[in-house]
């Protein structure tokens, strides 16, 4: 959260991903994907998994939206 804070400092357009609760529900699309990523995993999933789900959801929100 630190280095997304000093990047809006100085002055770039980001969305933060770290901390917190969203202000609206998972869309479905979301939790399938996350769900598919899970069952592929043992009980203890890997940050690696984690982070294959995290740069899943950037790309749809950068396809969506033009925020990367």
């Amino acid at each position: 959260m630190q280095k997304a804070d000093k990047l809006r400092a100085s002055g770039v357009n980001l969305i933060d991903f770290g901390a917190g609760e969203p202000d609206f529900p998972t869309p479905d699309h979301i939790k399938h994907a996350g769900y598919a990523l899970w069952k592929k995993t043992s009980p203890n999933t890997t940050h690696r998994r984690y982070a294959e789900l995290k740069e899943a959801l950037v790309d749809r929100h950068a396809k969506d939206f033009g925020s990367r």
